[in-house]
């Protein structure tokens, strides 16, 4: 779970980032070597990718092969957590160049579209800068598709997560599940099923809670 939130972290802001600054480089030479990178990413298979990074690790010594500390929380926790933050890094970017070709890519097309609407002229001829019609206007309106979209990404994250953990040795939710399965232990099934369907709707109805924050349209409409 921690996994999970941290790499859903680091994906939002670097999505974000990217996403809004290739849309205002459209049509130049760094957006097309950018769309290509973020096509690449998105079409590459997420468990082969997963298994080049430890086998990239393994060659190299630069990082553990496994995603967990070999030593318990309670021997020593200060050392635990800047072990553990070591050890989960190459997992990490797994995760996050598995999910940004395709949520860059989403993200950009988004602000292409909010910029080229009728109220961003109107607003640009007013002499507005565009540092504002950028973060003021045309960001504010792409927050709805990815809010929408990012409890999908959350229960895809989930997903992903069997093979990562299974690779890297990272004892989460994922793995739980498939030791749970090996030894047709089927109260451990259906309890981690249960807790998976609940984070999953959980982070359906934070979106929509999300989503009334950031549009007034939906936060005060009436059906």
């Amino acid at each position: 779970l921690i996994l999970n939130l941290i790499s859903l972290f680091f994906l939002t802001v670097i999505s974000f980032a990217l996403g809004i600054y290739f849309s205002s480089k459209v049509g130049t030479r760094v957006d097309i070597v950018a769309t290509f990178v973020a096509l690449f990413l998105h079409a590459f298979p997420g468990i082969l990718l997963l298994i080049l990074l430890q086998l990239f690790a393994s060659a190299t010594g630069l990082f553990p092969i496994t995603a967990y500390p070999p030593f318990p929380f309670q021997e020593d926790p200060v050392r635990f957590g800047f072990s553990y933050l070591y050890h989960i890094l190459l997992p990490l970017i797994g995760a996050f160049l598995s999910g940004i070709g395709g949520t860059m890519r989403m993200i950009r097309a988004t602000m292409l579209d909010q910029l080229g609407q009728p109220y961003i002229t109107s607003i640009r001829s007013r002499g507005v800068s565009e540092r504002r019609v950028y973060f003021a206007h045309a960001f504010r309106n792409t927050l709805n598709p990815y809010i929408t979209s990012s409890a999908n990404l959350f229960a895809g994250l989930f997903s992903g997560s069997l093979i990562l953990e299974i690779i890297f040795s990272y004892p989460g939710i994922g793995r739980l599940m498939y030791e749970a399965v090996r030894q047709e232990d089927i109260n451990l099934v259906l309890t981690n099923i249960m807790f998976i369907s609940f984070l999953v709707l959980f982070g359906m109805i934070t979106a929509d809670i999300l989503l009334a924050l950031v549009d007034p349209r939906i936060r005060y409409g009436k059906t």
